[in-house]
């Protein structure tokens, strides 16, 4: 009975230390699947996160591009009237250079 006594108690033994082993590779498993789930998560939010800010970006530049449009239509009327104002001008000083030439 000693020897059977101590068989069972080994086989016992090993059988608590397998147990206890694969409960270690499972947990360790489970750890690894839940750091790799946390690391995903973090990578998704930081990609959230930029393209909050290159949307905000795009944001900004299209209004840029909005007043600079804008600006452009009123620079470009008032080169217009310029452009009138300098003909008129060049007409007159024609007008009077005539007058003074026959005058």
């Amino acid at each position: 009975m000693g020897v059977a006594l101590h068989t069972g108690m080994d086989v016992g033994l090993r059988v608590t230390q397998g147990l206890l082993l694969g409960d270690a590779l499972v947990t360790g498993a489970f750890h690894g699947v839940r750091q790799h789930q946390i690391t995903q998560a973090n990578a998704v939010s930081e990609v959230a996160a930029e393209l909050a800010r290159v949307r905000r970006l795009l944001a900004g530049a299209q209004a840029d591009a909005a007043a600079a449009r804008q600006e452009a239509v009123v620079l470009g009327a008032a080169l217009d009237a310029a452009n009138g104002r300098a003909a008129k001008a060049e007409a007159g000083l024609q007008a009077l250079a005539t007058a003074v030439r026959e005058g």
